[in-house]
C-alpha cells in the first residue's frame, strides 16, 4: 500500500505547486482543493523525501535541486529553528556548499536559546539532528560531531525516564505561564517520532548506546498507546505518562512519519520489530477507522489530512494544534493541572473527514517509501 500511496503523492504534488513562486502552497482545502498561502517549510520536506524517493528509482517533474534554490532565494534562516533544520537537512541530501554556513547559524541560534534559557522545541532540534546525521553519514568532521552531541543532550533534556516520552519543549523561561506548562508537560506524536528517528539516526553516526536505548523505550511507549484501529494518537502528558487527547488522527502520522521513525529505529535495532504496528496504522488509511472511509482519492489524487472531533457547530476550521474549543480546553487543563483528572473531561463522540490536504505529507510519504525500500 505505501508504494501505491507514494504514487498518489508524487502525482498529487502537482496541484499544490505554485509556478510563479517556484515553490508549493502551504494547503488545499474543501472538496474543490482550493490552494491557500505558500509554504518554504513545507517545500523543504518535499525537497528532502522526492531526494530519497529518486533515489530509489521514482520519477517525477520536480527536481529537488531547483525546488532548494527557489527556497533558498526567499528565506532567512536567521531565527526560525525548523526552517533552519529543514534546509540543513535538504542541503546535506543535496550536497549543497551551504552546510557549514548553516551549522553556524545553529549553532549561534541554539546558543541564544540556551543563553537566555528559553524553551527549546523537541521537535525541531530533532530536525536538526536528522540533518547533521546526513551530513556525518557522509563525512566526518569534529566540529559537526560536538554539535550532533549537543542536539543529543538537548533532546535528553525534554525526555522524561519516567514514562518514556518526549515534552513540546526543554524547560525554560516563558511569559505565558500556559504555554510554558503546555510546553514542558506535554509532547505531541510528532514531538516523540521525530526524535525517534533522529536518535536512531545519531546512533548510527555515534554508536552512542544511550540514544538508541532512549529511541526504543519512546517507541515501545507510543506503540503501547496506539489506538484499537491502530491509531496514532495526538497529545500526551508526559508527566504522567497518559493521551490527553487522541483527535485529530493524522493520515500523515498513518501512512508516513510513523515509518520514518520506526522504520529508522529498525535500522539501527537490526530487526523488524515494529512491523505489525505499521501494518495497523495503513489499515486506518484504508476505511478501518472511524468514519469508515478512505483518507485518499485515487481520482482526484489527494490524501486527506484528518479525522477529528466533530463539535457544534461542525467546522472544518480549527484552532492551535489542530484541535477544537473544547479539545483545546482539555489540553490546556491538562498541561496546568498536571494530572490524569481531565480524562474525565468530556468531549464529542462523533467524527468527520477533515477536507485538507498540505504537501509535507506528500513529502514525507516519499521519504517513507524509500526508507521501505532501503533494504
Amino acid at each position: 500500500m505505501l508504494e501505491k500511496l507514494a504514487q498518489l503523492a508524487n502525482e498529487g504534488l502537482k496541484k499544490m505547486y505554485l509556478p510563479d513562486d517556484g515553490i508549493f502552497c502551504h494547503r488545499l482545502v474543501g472538496k474543490k482543493l482550493a490552494k491557500e498561502g505558500k509554504s518554504l517549510l513545507y517545500t523543504l520536506m518535499v525537497i528532502i523525501g522526492l531526494t530519497k524517493a529518486k533515489r530509489m528509482g521514482l520519477k517525477s517533474i520536480f527536481s529537488p535541486g531547483r525546488l532548494f534554490n527557489n527556497v533558498w532565494k526567499r528565506s532567512d534562516t536567521k531565527e526560525s529553528l525548523g526552517l533552519l533544520a529543514c534546509i540543513l537537512w535538504a542541503a546535506a541530501l543535496l550536497e549543497k556548499d551551504y552546510v557549514n554556513r548553516l551549522l553556524k547559524q545553529s549553532e549561534k541560534l541554539l546558543s541564544k536559546y540556551e543563553t537566555k534559557n528559553w524553551q527549546i522545541p523537541t521537535m525541531e532540534t530533532a530536525w536538526l539532528l536528522c540533518g547533521v546525521c546526513e551530513y556525518l553519514l557522509k563525512e566526518k568532521n569534529n566540529m559537526i560531531i560536538l554539535i550532533s552531541q549537543n542536539l543529543f543532550q538537548i533532546l535528553q533534556k525534554s525526555f522524561d525516564k519516567d514514562t518514556s516520552l518526549f515534552s513540546f519543549t526543554t524547560k525554560g523561561i516563558r511569559k505565558n505561564i500556559i504555554k510554558k506548562r503546555i510546553n514542558e508537560n506535554l509532547g505531541s506524536f510528532a514531538s516523540q517520532i521525530y526524535p525517534i528517528m533522529a536518535l536512531s539516526k545519531y546512533y548510527q553516526v555515534s554508536h552512542d548506546d544511550r540514544a538508541l536505548k532512549i529511541a526504543q523505550y519512546c517507541a515501545d511507549t507510543i506503540c503501547k498507546f496506539q489506538g484499537p484501529l491502530g491509531q496514532w494518537w495526538w497529545i500526551y502528558n508526559v508527566k504522567k505518562g497518559f493521551v490527553v487527547e487522541g483527535y485529530p488522527v493524522y493520515s500523515v502520522h498513518q501512512d508516513a512519519m510513523a515509518f520514518m521513525g520506526l522504520l529508522e529505529l529498525q535500522k539501527s535495532l537490526g530487526k523488524p520489530k515494529y512491523e505489525n504496528y505499521l501494518k495497523r496504522g495503513l489499515g486506518w488509511m484504508e476505511g478501518k477507522n472511524e468514519s469508515k472511509v478512505r483518507m485518499y482519492d485515487q481520482k482526484n489524487k489527494i490524501i486527506w489530512r484528518a479525522i477529528q472531533r466533530k463539535e457544534n457547530p461542525s467546522s472544518q476550521e480549527t484552532g492551535p494544534w489542530g484541535l477544537g474549543k473544547k479539545s483545546y480546553l482539555k489540553m490546556q487543563l491538562a498541561g496546568l493541572l498536571n494530572s490524569s483528572i481531565v480524562k474525565k473531561f468530556p468531549l464529542p463522540d462523533k467524527y468527520e473527514l477533515l477536507l485538507e490536504s498540505r504537501p509535507y505529507h506528500n513529502g514525507w510519504i516519499l521519504l517513507a517509501w524509500s526508507m521501505s525500500n532501503d533494504k
